[in-house]
């Protein structure tokens, strides 16, 4: 995440149960995982990548990631967590909890028909 992100002082790796819950999931777009659902999310999180699973701490998932990255400073990690990247730690935090949050309304709307606002005009 670091190399990807040369500007980050702060990488947030967790297991958040809503993110979790989401990255095991079948079916999941890999390039862009979560909905496009709220404007925030939208502006903030821009693209999520969902990386394959990979046991923990293993050479493949840090390749993985190491990948993926340089698309995007969040990325959601099938079956384990999110692994998100900030300017510093608040901002790494907040994106990790965006992302939680993201992935909790995700999960609420599984089933329904969603309303993405990719296109749209998103402002804040």
């Amino acid at each position: 995440m670091y190399t990807a992100h040369p500007d980050s002082m702060s990488v947030v790796h967790l297991h958040s149960i809503n993110a979790l819950a989401y990255s095991c999931l079948d079916g999941l777009n890999v390039s862009d995982c979560l909905p496009q659902i709220t404007a925030y999310q939208t502006l903030r999180l821009e693209k999520v990548p969902l990386i394959g699973y990979f046991p923990p701490g293993s050479i493949e998932l840090a390749e993985s990631v190491s990948v993926q990255a340089h698309g995007s400073r969040a990325l959601l990690l099938a079956n384990h967590g999110s692994i998100v990247a900030g300017s510093d730690l608040e901002s790494a935090a907040d994106l990790a909890e965006l992302l939680e949050q993201s992935a909790g309304v995700a999960l609420m709307l599984k089933g329904y028909e969603i309303r993405n606002i990719v296109g749209e005009r998103v402002q804040l």
